[in-house]
C-alpha cells in the first residue's frame, strides 16, 4: 500500500542578500487562503516493510501535486491512496486493468459537483485508511 502527500516548506521571502533576490528555485502558493514562499516536499510512504518512506520528491511550491504522482510510485503497489490533487484519470483506469485499489479521492470537475456515489466511495476510502 502506498500513501501520497505533500507539505509546503517555507523560505525567507527577504531579498536583503549579496544578490537582491530571492532564492529561484522557491516560489509562491496558496493555501487554506493564505499565501507561502518557499517549497513542496512529495513523499511516498508504504504501511508494511522497509523502507517506509520509499520515495521523497521536492517541487517549487506552485507546482501542481499531481504532476509528481507517477515519480512517487515503485511500480509494486497493491493499493494507492492520497488527496484529490493526486487524482489521476489515466492512472485510475490502468490501477483497474492490473488490479490496484485506487484510493485517491474523487476530483470534482468545473460547475460539476461529485456524484452521491462518488461521495460514498470517498468515506469509504478514508475509513480503509485508517
Amino acid at each position: 500500500m502506498t500513501s501520497l502527500d505533500a507539505t509546503l516548506i517555507d523560505a525567507p521571502t527577504s531579498t536583503k542578500n549579496k544578490d537582491k533576490s530571492r532564492d529561484p528555485e522557491m516560489s509562491s502558493t496558496k493555501k487554506n487562503n493564505q499565501w507561502h514562499f518557499g517549497m513542496k516536499v512529495h513523499i511516498g510512504v508504504q504501511s508494511r516493510g522497509k523502507p517506509l518512506v520509499h520515495s521523497i520528491l521536492a517541487s517549487r511550491a506552485k507546482e501542481h501535486d499531481f504532476v509528481t504522482t507517477y515519480d512517487l510510485l515503485h511500480g509494486e503497489e497493491t493499493d494507492i491512496f492520497g488527496d484529490k490533487a493526486y487524482y489521476d484519470c489515466a492512472l485510475k483506469q490502468a490501477c483497474r486493468q492490473q488490479g490496484v485499489f485506487y484510493g485517491i479521492a474523487n476530483k470534482a470537475k468545473f460547475k460539476r459537483p461529485l456524484s452521491t456515489k462518488q461521495k460514498k466511495s470517498a468515506i469509504l476510502v478514508s475509513k480503509s485508511q485508517v
